[in-house]
């Protein structure tokens, strides 16, 4: 199903609220997903980081950085037939689910950012039942909840380091170390093509670079970047790991005349990230003013 994101306005969704989002089986489709300069030294230790063209937005055709999550497209290899992810560490851009920062304009054309809730996630409530798990969105003064402070705050640091990652993945594309990164099929029985229109760091390129590369590389934390992506390369390995064992789990069921049960368990949490809970900067949401 697509995603519909609907902004939240303290105004109408006054009274409205949220039933918690449990496990990731949202996520079970997604063979890749953006990732943030901040998670680097988290993310390295257990996905492999690619680069890959931007589909749609402002930056289309450009590079994004992006954490493998399959070796085939529509495959998610870290979320189970549970919905539990099989990683301690779980990518930033999965754990706002179903929130997300929108840009809308007012009625005066003033281009405001508001946060955005996923209707067809199924988990919006306009009456909601705190004996279901349900909590509302905004106080009785039209105030946001602690919890949906923290979403916020979440998101708008998101955003924010999402514009260096941005900007560091420019200047490797512009330093010209970007190359194209065919996943090998060595080891693995499935048919199915495997992920395309990757890129990964030239090693012996970035030896060539002249000094002044170097530094504006520096300077962007391209540097750090181009070397994590080429040690996070040693992933791969478990990543066919996980492939090959998610295909005998496949032929078994199939054997078995049986499909596993997909049961969502244990509810989302956003974690540490940044070492900060409020936004350190002027980006700041619209919670009082209708959209409309």
């Amino acid at each position: 199903m697509n995603p519909n994101y609907q902004p939240l306005d303290a105004v109408p969704h006054r009274q409205h609220g949220r039933k918690k989002a449990q496990g990731y089986v949202f996520a079970r489709n997604d063979a890749f997903a953006p990732l943030l300069i901040a998670e680097l030294s988290h993310a390295i230790a257990h996905y492999p980081l690619a680069f890959r063209p931007i589909d749609s937005g402002p930056f289309q055709g450009h590079f994004q950085l992006v954490v493998l999550l399959g070796m085939c497209a529509g495959e998610n290899l870290f979320v189970d037939a549970h919905g539990q992810w099989r990683a301690p560490y779980i990518p930033g851009h999965f754990r706002a689910y179903p929130f997300r920062l929108l840009q809308v304009r007012s009625s005066e054309d003033k281009q405001l950012i508001m946060l955005g809730f996923d209707h067809a996630s199924g988990l919006y409530r306009e009456a909601p039942d705190p004996l279901q798990q349900e909590e509302r969105f905004f106080d009785d003064q039209g105030q946001p909840q602690p919890w949906l402070q923290e979403v916020s705050n979440f998101l708008v640091e998101s955003a924010k380091n999402q514009r260096l990652t941005q900007q560091a993945v420019e200047a490797l594309a512009a330093a010209k170390v970007l190359v194209p990164w065919e996943l090998p099929k060595a080891g693995l029985d499935d048919e199915r093509p495997l992920l395309s229109d990757l890129c990964c760091i030239d090693a012996a390129a970035m030896k060539t670079l002249p000094g002044s590369v170097l530094e504006i590389l520096r300077d962007t934390q391209a540097l750090d970047l181009a070397y994590a992506q080429l040690f996070s390369m040693q992933r791969l390995v478990s990543l066919q790991a996980l492939h090959r064992q998610r295909e005998q789990q496949k032929a078994k069921a199939h054997a078995e005349g049986r499909r596993e049960r997909q049961l969502p368990i244990g509810d989302l949490g956003l974690g540490a990230l940044f070492g900060t809970s409020a936004p350190s900067d002027s980006m700041d949401l619209e919670w009082l003013k209708n959209y409309k």
